[in-house]
């Protein structure tokens, strides 16, 4: 088992390099682990590269968690990291039941498409540049601007004004209730809580470009609004919280509505995830 940081060293950087095209005697032990370009599917295979050398359990989190090569490597070899924690304590509380879901993804409009995307092992991406270029899979959805804004109350151009996140979370929880059994009127003026992941909005950037933005625009832009309208539409009486912690904001999400739950919070706990990453500024 290979233990000491001056052994583990020359292989960290020889899984770097591998890894990101590098040359190793390029990469020194004082190197920025942010310049390197290590991102989350890196991290992943170079973590799996170094346990499989070094015989204990590397957290590919430890990356993202140190400032350059040497910590990084210091902090893989240190008794605190390879001893395995003991379990945290729980929360305690009543059991939390799922008792329905709705999803639309790229290459699936429902849970049932999804799961049958998921057995057939078939990528839902498609490459923009079909001859080969370096561009990466787009995941598209079917009709994603279709909305029927009547439906929901609202007008025409105030349905234009929201970012289409909002829509997917109004269409898709509507879809959620069916698969629970549930109707909007038994829940109306209940304690149902609505805890939505959302990282992003990209609509008011090309309003702002081209006009003036109106309180329509503000409203259908805003992340908190994401959560509040659909609390607002179904009349729900339970915190209503968007909440943005990158790619672990619908987890995140998840943990709060389960605390929100146990502590009294909320009776019925909605939670959502959206992503939609339309701007080259995102995508790139």
């Amino acid at each position: 088992m290979t233990s000491s940081e001056a052994d583990v060293l020359p292989l960290f950087r020889a899984a770097v390099a591998r890894r990101l095209a590098l040359d190793p005697s390029a990469i020194s032990a004082d190197e920025p682990l942010a310049g390197l370009g290590i991102d989350s599917a890196a991290a992943l295979a170079i973590a799996e590269e170094l346990q499989a050398q070094v015989g204990f359990p590397v957290d590919p989190t430890t990356f993202f968690a140190s400032m350059t090569v040497a910590e990084a490597v210091a902090r893989l070899c240190s008794p605190e990291v390879r001893t395995p924690p003991r379990a945290a304590a729980t929360e305690t509380g009543p059991d939390i039941a799922i008792v329905g879901m709705a999803c639309r993804t790229p290459g699936a409009g429902d849970l049932q498409a999804l799961w049958s995307l998921l057995q057939s092992g078939e990528a839902a991406g498609r490459r923009a540049d079909p001859d080969g270029g370096r561009t990466p899979p787009v995941g598209e959805l079917a009709d994603r601007l279709r909305f029927d804004e009547a439906f929901f109350g609202l007008r025409a151009d105030e349905a234009r004004s929201m970012d289409v996140q909002q829509r997917w979370l109004l269409e898709v929880v509507w879809e959620a209730l069916e698969d629970a059994g549930l109707t909007a009127d038994e829940l109306r003026g209940r304690a149902v809580g609505v805890f939505v992941g959302i990282s992003s909005t990209n609509l008011m950037a090309q309003v702002r470009a081209a006009r003036a933005p109106t309180a329509s625009d503000v409203l259908g832009n805003s992340l908190s609004v994401a959560a509040n309208r659909i609390s607002y539409h179904f009349d729900w009486r339970g915190p209503s919280m968007a909440i943005d912690t990158a790619c672990s904001s619908s987890l995140t999400a998840l943990h709060q509505a389960v605390r929100a739950l146990r502590a009294g919070d909320c009776e019925t706990a909605l939670v959502c995830g959206v992503n939609a990453a339309d701007a080259s500024d995102i995508t790139a």
